[in-house]
């Protein structure tokens, strides 16, 4: 049975994905990034079901998975403007590559090659 504590740094662990995925973004450095979001998007959603399924509460926040933040959301993460900026050209960087939206990208079944920057 999975316990409140366990769920607890399964939560914590997803948070800290999450920022490392923010902050490899952040570099500008792109490569293999939508690959990892996907699994990053598969451990949220394990997360946000495991919590639906068990009724366990969320004593530690999940950060919502989305790249698309205002200057405000990021700086409350950490990052810099310029930082921030690049986190957004990772949005941009999806739709010169893959010609789509990095959601529409997201939803695709079939898998996506890494590409360079």
């Amino acid at each position: 049975m999975l316990t409140q504590k366990k769920f607890n740094e399964f939560v914590e662990n997803y948070n800290a994905d999450y920022l490392y995925l923010l902050r490899r973004a952040s570099t500008g450095n792109y490569n293999c990034l939508i690959t990892s979001s996907r699994i990053l998007q598969d451990l949220y959603d394990m997360v946000t079901t495991l919590q639906r399924v068990t009724e366990l509460e969320f004593e530690v926040v999940p950060y919502p998975f989305t790249l698309r933040g205002n200057q405000e959301y990021f700086e409350q993460l950490g990052f810099t403007p310029e930082q921030a900026a690049n986190i957004d050209g990772f949005l941009r960087f999806v739709r010169e590559i893959f010609g789509k939206e990095f959601e529409e990208c997201m939803q695709e079944a079939r898998p996506l090659t890494c590409s360079a920057s």
